[in-house]
């Protein structure tokens, strides 16, 4: 290997070596984490493991989780994605390796996109390292490894479409390059879809700003079209799925938080999701100030920094009363929920900023290269160190779960031994009580209310089942009665749902606020199979849908060479 690759090779390395740094305390100890978010997440992607290992699939029934209810989350929620954490958990075959591999891919993802970022700008190399291990360990990137908390993978991607950006922004001609955009919006939407909002929102002002600037408005113009186009086929499946369920079923919300305590506050130490580390508060003023000196040398360094500046006050009280904004709109509560995600676009325009400024301080000052570099190592390793001691002081207990409530600040201890290699077994120890996407009679129920009806009618009632998966992806119930009466059976329908009850379909169900079907049993034995009845159309839309991508990424490939 000749000395110009091992150049080129070392800054991946040192990306990776650090990557493993953070984790290295979990993977020493042997710990699995388990955050606000985890149980939920890792419900849907067991779900996928199990189709996989028993080969009865059911793209919106969750027969194997969520008590095994039949209700409908991977559908709306990010699928294909869903899809490769099942088969990431598949191969790793339970959670603590699935949890170090899939953190390692999420910090390698960001880590190098921020490094090929710095690149595109001219950064030099080693900059650029510095900067990828500080986006690293700030924001919502570790999030993930303490919460599981989604919005880390649209972070993730955010410097992928800064590359996107500076293309926008530094060339005249061809500055829109549609299928390298299309490719990461379509991931985002099939990843997480308020950082597909966000992400958009973070766009679209270069992307006017460029479509003013380029000389080939045409060419613009029609990019944009093969955007849309190739967009609706690579996220059909989702609008899809919200057409089919929302056009005949009122749907409950997601929980209700208060917006205005789920914004960001300076802190001179912590990870967690509102943490605006001071150190790294300090370094924003600087380049606030060396975006506003050099105006006039390099514009779009101030563009790139006034828009990062928008996103970072909207994350906080200060620019925004977001008790009032709740008080006029109260769905933002359950619809959004938190301000500090505007921080996934903050943080990549942030680093992005500090590269650009790199580019005049080396060029026309002896001394601010030095300066300005151990000024950011110095952020970087106060950052990089907040994040370990995080990941070593919940990973101290060995062999052991722990159970994160950022609410309370306690952690809980379960033995590890209740997981082993069985993951299934970590639904028995944690339900994951959540009022998203049921079917509710009444519109005006709040979540509380939901998760209320959901407790009543399902969690201490759903174990009194035998439940079996049908290789028709259909989910059977059975139950032994002493009598004949009528009983709530611990299932989710929504009006697509078909209900056979020992041997015989019913068309005219009574149900409970949250769609639990009300039956006769009868004394024995007794036989219930839920099923959900999948239009032609949207069968349709799914083969459209995996055809786009096959199509898409061979066209993509082909044109790179």
């Amino acid at each position: 290997m000749n000395k110009e690759r091992i150049k080129v090779i070392i800054p991946y390395f040192i990306i990776l070596v650090a990557s493993l740094g953070t984790l290295l305390p979990q993977i020493a100890f042997h710990a699995t984490i388990l955050g606000s978010d985890t149980v939920f997440h890792w419900s849907r992607f067991y779900d996928i493991k199990m189709q996989l290992a028993n080969g009865s699939f059911n793209w919106f029934q969750t027969n194997y989780t969520f008590q095994q209810t039949g209700q409908i989350v991977n559908a709306f929620y990010g699928p294909l994605f869903a899809w490769l954490n099942g088969v990431l958990l598949f191969i790793t075959n339970n959670w603590f390796q699935y949890q170090i591999v899939s953190g390692l891919i999420l910090l390698l993802i960001s880590g190098i996109g921020i490094y090929r970022m710095c690149l595109k700008v001219n950064c030099p190399s080693y900059l650029g390292v510095i900067l990828a291990i500080l986006y690293n360990n700030v924001g919502m990137i570790p999030v993930w490894l303490i919460g599981s908390n989604f919005s880390a993978w649209g972070a993730a991607l955010m410097p992928y479409l800064c590359i996107q950006i500076v293309n926008l922004l530094e060339e005249k001609k061809n500055p829109y390059h549609w299928q390298v955009v299309t490719l990461i919006f379509a991931i985002v939407a099939n990843i997480h879809l308020l950082s597909f909002i966000l992400l958009a929102l973070a766009f679209c002002p270069f992307l006017f700003l460029s479509f003013i600037r380029t000389t080939n408005k045409g060419l613009f113009i029609l990019g944009l079209v093969k955007s849309a186009l190739w967009g609706i086929g690579l996220t059909g499946t989702i609008w899809g799925c919200f057409l089919l369920v929302y056009r005949t079923n009122k749907i409950s919300s997601p929980g209700t938080f208060d917006l205005a305590g789920a914004t960001i506050h300076l802190s001179p130490k912590g990870v967690a999701l509102k943490d605006f580390l001071i150190a790294v508060a300090i370094l924003f003023l600087l380049q606030i100030l060396l975006a506003i000196i050099t105006f006039k040398l390099n514009i779009n360094n101030f563009y790139i920094t006034f828009v990062g500046t928008l996103f970072l006050l909207l994350a906080t009280n200060w620019l925004i009363n977001w008790s009032r904004v709740q008080k006029i709109f109260p769905g933002l509560g359950s619809s959004f929920q938190f301000p500090f995600r505007f921080t996934i676009v903050f943080y990549a325009l942030f680093m992005l900023g500090l590269a650009y400024s790199s580019q005049l301080l080396f060029k026309n000052t002896k001394y601010g290269k030095w300066i300005y570099t151990i000024s950011i190592a110095l952020v970087t390793i106060f950052a990089y160190q907040e994040t370990f001691s995080w990941v070593q002081r919940t990973s101290s207990q060995t062999n052991s779960v722990m159970i994160y409530s950022p609410k309370s600040k306690v952690f809980n201890e379960q033995q590890v031994e209740a997981f082993g290699n069985k993951p299934g077994q970590l639904f028995r120890y944690y339900l994951n009580i959540k009022p998203d996407y049921l079917p509710v009679t009444n519109k005006k129920l709040n979540p509380n209310d939901v998760r209320d009806l959901y407790e009543k009618f399902i969690k201490d009632d759903y174990i009194k089942y035998q439940h079996r998966v049908l290789k028709n992806g259909s989910l059977e119930l059975k139950w032994n009665s002493s009598k004949k009466e009528k009983i709530t059976l611990p299932l989710i329908m929504y009006q697509q749902s078909e209900l056979i009850v020992n041997g015989k379909r019913l068309t005219h169900l009574q149900k409970t606020e949250i769609g639990n079907p009300v039956v006769q049993s009868k004394i024995g034995v007794n036989n219930a199979i839920l099923s959900f009845r999948v239009p032609l159309w949207f069968n349709l839309l799914i083969v459209v849908n995996f055809a786009s991508w096959i199509l898409f990424i061979a066209t993509f490939c082909f044109k790179r060479k």
